[in-house]
């Protein structure tokens, strides 16, 4: 209620970002529909490449929390179609093929292009690192998984990659 009353309903690029974060919450809290249909309200007040690319950016991730899987991949490569080098967006997708088992040399290439743009991102190294991981390639992972780990000291996932790594 207090964020909707941040809402100024001039379809303004603020009232958009407004949107975005209410998807994002309603995301983090399991509320499909409710963020769904806060991504539709800013949607329809998207024009700008950029603000496409992250609007299916967030249309994937929902996607793929609720474990739609090929719905989400879609959103993903519909970004990717928009913006190739999109970080964020490659190493999401990498991610998620890594996480359920897509085709892994495929995720290895997209997390190393999202580390092209960002090299020094400790989730895009553990990102990385865990791609090597599954395909048994121990060495790899571990240098990665320790990179990762001294950039985001705080970040669990992390930490609890590079002890599996480490066992």
């Amino acid at each position: 209620a207090m964020a909707k009353g941040l809402l100024k309903n001039d379809n303004s690029d603020d009232d958009r970002k407004v949107w975005l974060d209410l998807a994002q919450v309603n995301t983090r809290l399991h509320r499909w529909k409710d963020a769904e249909e806060a991504l539709n309200k800013a949607g329809a007040m998207t024009s700008k490449k950029e603000d496409r690319v992250y609007l299916l950016f967030l249309r994937g991730a929902l996607a793929e929390r609720q474990k739609h899987l090929e719905p989400a991949e879609d959103f993903f490569r519909q970004a990717l179609d928009v913006d190739p080098s999109n970080a964020m967006v490659l190493n999401y997708l990498g991610y998620m093929m890594v996480e359920d088992g897509g085709p892994m040399d495929e995720a290895v290439q997209l997390i190393q292009q999202a580390l092209v743009a960002d090299p020094d991102n400790g989730s895009y190294l553990d990102s990385l690192g865990w791609a090597y991981f599954k395909q048994g390639k121990v060495a790899e992972a571990r240098t990665q998984l320790q990179r990762a780990a001294t950039i985001a000291r705080s970040n669990s996932v992390i930490q609890e990659h590079l002890g599996d790594v480490l066992i």
